[in-house]
């Protein structure tokens, strides 16, 4: 099975059960604000499910705000009773869980499905995509940028330690493993990461334009070396927007140089 089917699924089950909540609670005389607080459920759903733990977050904050903009006439009517409290409690913990929670196990079963489909496209040591699995996607996505104009970007993460990118004992190993970890806990559900042949991390961020990657690489180098207790010339990242960077990219994926004479731009008109 695909990720994207089992998004789908996801999100059919989901939203079915969403909505049969929604209409219980209308037929017993709940008051609306619950009945809209089960329907930002829905909300934090698609956020997890399509972005994985930090959109899922995200969902989860925006869902929190207006659950407790709808409350505040309760508070100021009734200050912060115990049933009050409950109710508020539930509905955060509930959307922390289902953000946060359902985010990270979204992004692990999208690789235990990269994993079953193909030992071959997962990177062993780091449980990541490999050089073999992201050069497809990395010419599928220049194929897109050349036909349609649809922009990425691409982020490197090269780490100078050896011991790290080469490990050869238990404990160098894990490090790396939890150096993989923190790169893919802090991207996107639809960026792809994969461990290069030479050891970098690679990430393919769609729809992105190259400020973004940079403020997406820099918050990413900054957890590694506080993760490695190293120095931050230790951690180097190289951003590459197809906007600008077509050549390094087409060459990063395998592709044959452009012809001589047409720019990248009028190829992607």
């Amino acid at each position: 099975m695909k990720y994207s089917r089992f998004e789908w699924l996801a999100m059919l089950v989901g939203s079915a059960s969403i909505a049969g909540a929604v209409l219980a609670t209308s037929r017993h005389g709940v008051p609306v604000e619950e009945g809209l607080a089960q329907a930002l459920l829905l909300l934090v759903l698609v956020g997890a499910v399509h972005w994985g733990r930090r959109g899922g977050s995200i969902m989860a904050g925006i869902a929190a705000a207006a659950y407790l903009a709808m409350r505040v006439p309760l508070l100021v009517r009734d200050g912060l009773s115990a049933d009050v409290a409950g109710l508020l409690v539930t509905h955060l913990f509930t959307y922390g869980v289902v953000g946060i929670g359902g985010g990270e196990l979204c992004g692990r079963v999208r690789y235990l499905l990269a994993r079953l489909e193909s030992a071959e496209n997962i990177d062993e040591p780091t449980a990541l995509f490999n050089q073999r699995a992201i050069t497809p996607v990395l010419c599928a996505m220049v194929g897109r940028y050349e036909r349609y104009g649809e922009s990425f970007a691409i982020v490197t993460i090269a780490i100078g330690d050896e011991a790290v990118t080469r490990p050869k004992s238990g404990p160098q190993r894990l490090l790396l493993l939890s150096v993989a970890s923190r790169i893919r806990s802090g991207v996107r559900l639809v960026d792809d990461v994969a461990r290069m042949d030479d050891g970098r991390f690679l990430i393919v961020m769609p729809h992105t334009p190259k400020a973004g990657a940079k403020v997406a690489a820099e918050r990413l180098s900054g957890s590694v070396v506080r993760l490695l207790g190293a120095s931050p010339e230790a951690v180097r990242t190289e951003i590459l927007a197809v906007d600008g960077d077509l050549a390094a990219i087409r060459a990063l994926s395998g592709l044959p140089k452009l012809p001589e004479g047409p720019a990248a731009s009028d190829v992607a008109a």
